[in-house]
This record gives C-alpha cells, sequence and structure tokens, in this order.
C-alpha cells in the first residue's frame, strides 16, 4: 500500500510544474533491524539518500481514516520505540515447601505491577509514555515453584529526555527482583526516536 501511496504522489507529481527536483524515497524494512541494529532508513541515509535534500515528506497509509482524504499535523505524530526483554530468575521448590524456594511468579508479579506504574509516578503529567509488558512465560508445573519467568514488552514515547527515564525505569523495576531474594536479565533493544513533524512543512501540506 506503502508503494502504491508513493507511485501515485510520483504520477499526480509528474504534470505539475515548480522549482527544484523532488526525489522519491521508497523506505524498506520501516521497523526492522539488522544484526548491526540499524536498517530501513538508516541505512539510507548511510547510502546518500538524503544527500542534498532540504526537506522530506513521509506518507504513511492509515485504515483509519477516509478514502481520498489526507492527514497532517505538526508536532510529534507517532512514538519512538524500544524493546525489552526481561528474565526474573527464582529458586524451584515443590509448593508444599514454598518457604525453601524463591518463587519466580510471585517476584514477576511485583516487576511487573512496577513496570505499570512507572508511566503514572516516574515522568511529569504533561509528557506521554507507555510501558506495556506483551507476553509472559514461566513455570513447568502446577506443584512446583518456577524458577524462572520471562517477558517481552515496549516502551513507547515522544520526548528524548522521557524516553531515557522509562528505560532507566525498566531496569529499576528488574532490580526489584534482587531485593526479593531473587535476580533478573535484562536486554534492551533501542529502536527508532519519535516522528516529529516540522510545523511550517506542515502548514505548507
Amino acid at each position: 500500500a506503502h508503494v502504491a501511496c508513493l507511485l501515485g504522489a510520483a504520477m499526480l507529481l509528474r504534470d505539475m510544474e515548480f522549482p527544484g527536483q523532488v526525489r522519491l524515497l521508497f523506505q524498506p524494512s520501516e521497523e526492522g533491524m539488522d544484526a548491526e541494529g540499524r536498517s530501513g532508513a538508516q541505512r539510507m541515509i548511510e547510502d546518500g539518500a538524503m544527500d542534498g535534500v532540504e526537506a522530506i515528506f513521509g506518507l504513511h497509509v492509515e485504515s483509519l481514516h477516509d478514502v481520498g482524504t489526507v492527514h497532517v499535523s505538526a508536532g510529534p505524530i507517532a512514538a519512538s520505540l524500544d524493546d525489552f526483554k526481561l528474565a526474573v530468575k527464582g529458586v524451584a521448590t515443590h509448593a508444599a515447601s514454598a518457604y525453601q524456594g524463591i518463587d519466580a511468579i510471585l517476584v514477576t508479579a511485583q516487576v511487573v505491577s512496577a513496570l505499570h506504574t512507572i508511566v503514572s509516578r516516574r515522568i511529569p503529567p504533561a509528557k506521554l509514555g507507555a510501558v506495556s509488558v506483551g507476553t509472559i512465560h514461566g513455570g513447568t508445573r502446577r506443584n512446583t515453584l518456577a524458577d524462572r519467568v520471562e517477558m517481552e514488552g515496549t516502551v513507547r514515547c515522544y520526548d528524548p529526555q522521557v524516553r531515557q527515564t522509562l528505560l532507566a525505569e525498566v531496569k529499576r523495576a528488574g532490580e526489584l527482583a534482587r531485593t526479593l531474594g531473587g535476580d533478573y536479565e535484562l536486554t534492551l533493544s533501542g529502536g527508532y526516536p519519535a516522528v516529529v513533524n516540522d510545523s511550517a512543512l506542515a502548514e505548507l501540506v
């Protein structure tokens, strides 16, 4: 759909007269990362796709809007994206002797609660952000305390400083596992920064 959108823009521009030149860019791997942690737009910039370009307009197909309409606004329009994998480690034991182990599921419940209070308690009310846990997997038997629980989640926001705060707080939430007698492993996968539209160019559109 995005390719068709850009081709449609090319067909319209072909019959227009204006000073300057237009360069059409097809961005591959919009949200993916390669083995070096870069892809999509970053690779295009490195390859010189933006050399000599004064301004850029991105097109994104959105099914929530009516066909034939164009929506544009100034300022932030898409949040930054960072993913995390967090493993909580405990000590397995039989459920009848829970005091002899460290219940990774119980510890995880505390960690998840801490993760979900980051936005409401660690960033200013006027700022926007989201920390979400999307998957949780742990335990092997109904009568055995789990020794490991793995979760995956995402961190989204618009402000670079808020982004750093949120990522630091995700780590702090993981450290709660140690306070409760367990341990944790955290992997952060940094994604793209927020998309912020230039106000003058937005008005031009």
